[in-house]
């Protein structure tokens, strides 16, 4: 391996040192015409703390927390322990990724961490623009209660329930995290909403277009702000590096780091074998008026499981959905029709339990085993969770389990009835002796 250092000696240097090594090697000639490479050669961190960090921070890069909500939740807190230590890969993944719950993590966990070296990446993240995200206070339960209330000493909204936490959109974990570490603020009038410390408590209602440009207004005061006042908050050796971790070098140790601790998220290669199909259906039992999920399926058991109907607090289900495998449970989407008289309808989904969830054509179902062996098969990032499929069926997904095992899914239809309806769905599996 080479060594740390290597990639900072000039580049002589690094040509005489590796003809040096080479030649007391006794290497052959055709060995220099990899010289060019050395001399070009950025070492990635090897640093086993850093690859630890990263590998964090991959997490919060592709896991969705709507559907892989503990390892997520997990990372953010080992990130927050880590504390200083993390801040300067976590200030680069802020300039490099643009996913909003990734954002709203690093800024949240900043904000824990209280380094203010971390002020100029957020500013520089403001000027940048932030993604708009989509809930401004979300309530998440992991169902460990210890992990739930650690996290909740720094979550948006300190008057969740017991064994919550909340996780602000970027913007407003932003502006917290440059409040809480500045001890300045420029008002909140380029929230979504108007915040008051730790709740957001008001509805802005700002128009979008005109909220980016409060946005990027902002971004100037704060900007401004810091230029003036920056000697008094960080001497200037603090400052130098302050901003070198707002201006990272434009390499990404992320996946690298994740595919060490992971492996790839979708597999491939020559011995990837499906095992058989299998069709069931997801029933659902309506109680008072609503509809309440009583069937869930672990994928990699090919089983149904039954959800205990005393189970009624979120804590409590993602307990029981933890310890037994639960990987996705039957739900309905409710859609009225155009006309306001008419009733509403049920349509069939899934709602994931730590699933990684890929939405695909429906045509892959015949093809997948082929398409994963010859490497053809390319998806982005995980998304939110199975959608609603409205009435347009089937609809077809990758998924990635809790025990990390890999399959195709389709969401066959919906069976309703009075008492007892289903979601109908069939997926396969491939074996655990083919992910490698």
């Amino acid at each position: 391996m080479v060594p740390t250092g290597f990639s900072r000696m000039p580049a002589w240097m690094r040509c005489v040192l590796m003809m040096i090594v080479f030649a007391a090697a006794g290497a052959s000639p055709r060995a220099f015409t990899v010289f060019p490479y050395f001399l070009n050669f950025q070492t990635p961190n090897i640093d086993e703390t850093s690859l630890n960090i990263d590998k964090h921070i991959y997490v919060l890069r592709h896991y969705v927390f709507m559907t892989r909500l503990r390892p997520w939740a997990e990372s953010v807190a080992e990130l927050i322990r880590i504390g200083e230590l993390a801040v300067p890969n976590i200030c680069g993944e802020l300039m490099r990724d643009n996913s909003a719950a990734s954002q709203s993590a690093l800024m949240m966990t900043l904000r824990a961490i209280g380094d203010k070296r971390a002020v100029p990446a957020l500013i520089r993240r403001l000027e940048m623009d932030v993604p708009p995200g989509t809930a401004d206070v979300g309530r998440l339960c992991t169902g460990d209660a210890e992990l739930d209330v650690y996290l909740k000493q720094f979550g948006l909204d300190k008057f969740a329930p017991e064994n919550m936490f909340a996780l602000g959109r970027p913007i407003t974990e932003l502006c917290l995290a440059l409040e809480s570490l500045t001890g300045h603020s420029e008002g909140y009038g380029y929230l979504y909403y108007k915040t008051h410390g730790a709740i957001a408590i008001e509805q802005a209602e700002i128009e979008f277009p005109d909220l980016i440009e409060r946005q990027r207004n902002a971004a100037r005061r704060w900007r401004a702000w810091w230029e003036a006042n920056k000697t008094s908050i960080l001497g200037p050796a603090q400052i130098a590096q302050a901003e070198a971790w707002a201006n990272p070098v434009w390499n990404d140790p992320v996946e690298d780091a994740g595919m060490v601790a992971f492996g790839p998220m979708i597999p491939t290669g020559p011995g990837i074998v499906f095992k058989r199909a299998i069709e069931v259906t997801l029933y659902l039992w309506r109680r008072a008026g609503d509809v309440w999920s009583d069937f869930g399926i672990d994928f990699d058991r090919g089983m149904p499981v039954s959800c205990p109907s005393r189970l009624t607090d979120p804590a409590s289900r993602a307990k029981w959905s933890t310890e037994n495998g639960l990987d996705a449970v039957a739900s309905t989407v409710r859609l009225a029709d155009n006309d306001p008289e008419a009733p509403a309808h049920d349509f069939a989904s899934l709602g994931g339990c730590d699933c990684l969830v890929w939405s695909i054509e429906n045509s892959y179902w015949e093809t997948i085993e082929n398409d994963l062996r010859f490497g053809e098969l390319r998806v982005g990032d995980p998304e939110d969770g199975f959608g609603d499929c409205g009435t347009q069926y089937p609809r077809t997904y990758l998924i990635r389990t809790r025990e990390n095992g890999f399959g195709i899914v389709q969401i066959l239809g919906y069976t309703p009835d009075q008492h007892k309806s289903g979601v109908r769905i069939r997926f396969k599996m491939i074996g655990t002796e083919n992910l490698g």
